[in-house]
């Protein structure tokens, strides 16, 4: 993973999954359905909870990316923060 600022998408990973949500939101319009569908992603191609660091990179991203398009659920806010 590369970083180049400390920004919440200031990391290649958090940058690649951008791009992944931007698809799953428009493709899948329940936004339950597009989570279940990106966590399969992230948990096959990327990491899971096991890699902490890369974790935090995914469910930070994600979680600003619902927010600033209006969209963040309580659950992953509540993930997030905690």
């Amino acid at each position: 993973m590369g970083s180049w600022n400390v920004s919440i998408n200031g990391n290649d990973t958090a940058a690649d999954l951008c791009s992944e949500y931007t698809c799953a939101f428009y493709y899948y319009k329940d936004v339950n359905e597009a989570l279940k569908r990106i966590d399969e992603y992230v948990r096959k191609h990327i990491c899971d909870e096991s890699d902490e660091e890369e974790w935090c990179n995914y469910f930070y991203s994600l979680a600003d990316f619902m927010w600033k398009k209006g969209i963040l659920t309580e659950e992953i806010k509540n993930q997030t923060i905690n």
